[in-house]
């Protein structure tokens, strides 16, 4: 059975009409938000006009059958300007968002441009706005099990909230756990192919009130002590965004089991936010995928790094990912403090990597929970000769950094590397100079040259929404190795 389809023209449309066709259409998101959609309907907005306030339409869809928002016509995508809509208040928190869904399942959101500015004038920032606002917010609260929402080819851009992160955060992409009372999760989350541009502060963030895992007694939110079991999120893919000026974090998937990062561009995360942020990561996650994407230029040494391998995570897989110019380093392993090794963090593989011109530490171990990361094949190279390749504060534990190349103009101290348990520092290639360096001359003629290779490919390479090429990245190693091997 199909659903209805549903038009809405801001010029030429009256919400008397059926709204059924494009000759009979509605005209405001009022006539849409009052109305419950069945599974199969569809809500088309004509392209190239613009509406003002708060999109927030009823109903679920079923499996098979979603319920779906797009646009019509020709032109630019259909824009909603959500800086003046309603606040909202979640557990006693006023939020601003443009685009709402609040337990419902089975939607599919595309095609739209958003902004949320406090004036709805569209220009950029160097600040952060003094309230909580976000381009796209869905909420699951005690309702258990939540199916099915896709996110794909939306432009959101010029959001100006605060500095809030997490549930009640302020972002581009945002979507929410919350309640107390009934462990919720959402089970297929599909954030596709969406343009982020100038948010505050998170570009596209999954989090969740049911958090607390059975390991783990020490939590940043006090309330979670009152709260059941960890109820993680469910086949969270989050896969060919672009993003760019990004007051704080970049992506975040939290509280997710198995979630897939691909072939997403995050560029100038940590540009506003006076907080700890990072460009792309997981936290309270096990098992996460994070392959095929760009993080650069992010602004901060507060973190600062491309990438995090975070606190109660357990397993996460970082490969064939590209790391350049970020202020604060290529990788930060987080284990919560000194004092509290039941937030573990363990078990991360980072491989076939490459990290190009990334500053102050490369990687950076934090906190006693961090333990069993392997870290192989991953090449670093840099001109910063203030670059440290290791920080280390605290006590991490056996600990693999294997096979890798560093190739840095001057190697300074390894900060506190010898504070690392059972450390495993093998078959690594450093930069000449060093001590460290094989002394076979023609392993260092080959590893020069592919290095110039990568150079090359980059500058020839540079376009937006380009990630780094998978199959080159594997050519590089294998040349690399069979060439360290002798073959």
């Amino acid at each position: 059975m199909h659903g209805e389809t549903y038009y809405v023209d801001a010029q030429t449309g009256d919400d008397d009409h059926s709204g059924l066709s494009s000759s009979d259409a509605w005209k405001t998101l009022r006539q849409v938000n009052i109305t419950t959609f069945r599974p199969g309907d569809t809500i088309l907005f004509r392209t190239g006009q613009e509406w003002e306030g708060m999109l927030y339409p009823r109903g679920s869809g079923a499996e098979g059958r979603p319920i779906v928002i797009s646009g019509y016509g020709s032109g630019r995508r259909p824009k909603i300007h959500g800086g003046h809509a309603d606040p909202v208040d979640f557990e006693g928190i006023r939020t601003i968002q443009t685009v709402l869904l609040y337990n419902q399942q089975y939607w599919v959101i595309s095609d739209l441009e958003i902004t949320n500015m406090p004036d709805n004038v569209i220009g950029n920032f160097d600040d952060n706005g003094d309230e909580r606002r976000r381009g796209i917010f869905v909420v699951a609260s005690d309702t258990g099990e939540l199916r099915s929402i896709t996110i794909k080819n939306n432009y959101v851009h010029h959001v100006k909230g605060d500095d809030s992160k997490d549930f009640h955060g302020s972002g581009g992409i945002m979507l929410s756990v919350l309640g107390k009372k009934k462990p919720s999760f959402f089970n297929g989350v599909y954030i596709l192919d969406n343009r982020v541009y100038m948010v505050n502060r998170t570009g596209i963030g999954v989090s969740s009130y049911w958090q607390r895992r059975p390991r783990s007694s020490v939590y940043p939110y006090s309330w979670v002590d009152e709260m059941g079991t960890y109820r993680a999120n469910l086949n969270v893919v989050i896969r060919g965004n672009d993003l760019e000026s990004i007051g704080g974090d970049g992506i975040v998937p939290q509280t997710s089991f198995k979630a897939l990062m691909e072939y997403n561009k995050v560029d100038g995360a940590a540009s506003r936010s006076e907080g700890h942020n990072v460009g792309l990561w997981a936290w309270n996650s096990d098992s996460v995928l994070i392959q095929h994407n760009e993080v650069c230029n992010t602004r901060s040494v507060r973190d600062g790094m491309a990438f995090d391998c975070d606190a109660y995570s357990v397993g996460h897989v970082y490969q064939y990912n590209f790391s350049h110019n970020n202020k604060g380093g290529f990788m930060l392993f987080h284990g919560h403090t000194y004092t509290v090794p039941e937030a573990q963090n363990m078990g991360h593989v980072i491989r076939f990597n490459i990290s190009l011109n990334d500053g102050h530490a490369l990687m950076h171990f934090y906190g006693s929970g961090q333990t069993q990361s392997v870290i192989h094949n991953n090449l670093f190279y840099n001109r910063n000769s203030k670059v440290i390749p290791i920080v280390v504060d605290g006590r991490p534990s056996d600990v693999k950094i294997t096979d890798n190349i560093f190739h840095i103009p001057k190697m300074i101290e390894w900060t506190g590397v010898d504070s690392i348990g059972r450390l495993v520092f093998s078959g690594n290639i450093m930069s000449e100079g060093n001590k460290f360096i094989p002394e076979n001359n023609a392993t260092r003629k080959a590893v020069r040259n592919d290095l110039r290779q990568l150079l090359n490919w980059k500058e020839s390479n540079s376009k937006r929404n380009e990630t780094v090429n998978p199959k080159m990245i594997r050519q590089l190693w294998n040349s690399m190795q069979n060439r360290r091997k002798g073959v």
